[in-house]
């Protein structure tokens, strides 16, 4: 038994924040298509459907550290920033999943934070997660894009 993680990326509009969904990401930067996660979500009848989202899920328990302190028994990574929770204002698809799950550390970083941290300073080794950031750059700017991140046991 591991940790994974789960992933939604938001845009800040002028209404508020909105999940991005894949096949708008997939428009704005191709790239997009490779970052597909598969999520299970209640709709309004109380029946589970699978939602196809944009965002990052692969198991890298350094960059877990990085990101949030999971898995930071004894790696000694320094975090993006401090853990904050899950944000108030959510995009209806990440409150409809995050709202009720038994997530630990969430937390939410705006790609403007995640540009600033020197990810090859202590040896994350996480190329995907790069090139993700990387196409988070076509979704807007970078203070307002932000990723939601939550981890599971």
């Amino acid at each position: 038994m591991g940790i994974d993680m789960t992933t939604f990326v938001e845009v800040r509009e002028a209404g508020g924040w909105r999940s991005l969904h894949l096949d708008e990401a997939i428009q704005k930067d191709f790239r997009a298509a490779s970052f597909r996660q598969e999520i299970w979500a209640e709709d309004d009848n109380e029946v589970a459907k699978r939602l196809q989202t944009f965002g990052y899920k692969e198991r890298n328990y350094r960059l877990f550290a990085a990101i949030s302190g999971a898995a930071n028994n004894s790696l000694n990574i320094p975090k993006v920033a401090t853990v904050r929770g899950l944000p108030k204002d959510m995009g209806i698809i990440a409150t409809e999943y995050l709202e009720h799950s038994s997530g630990i550390y969430p937390t939410w970083l705006t790609l403007a934070e995640l540009f600033t941290y020197d990810w090859n300073a202590y040896d994350i080794q996480a190329p995907d997660f790069l090139v993700f950031l990387d196409v988070l750059k076509a979704m807007g700017e970078p203070e307002d894009v932000r990723v939601i991140f939550t981890f599971f046991q």
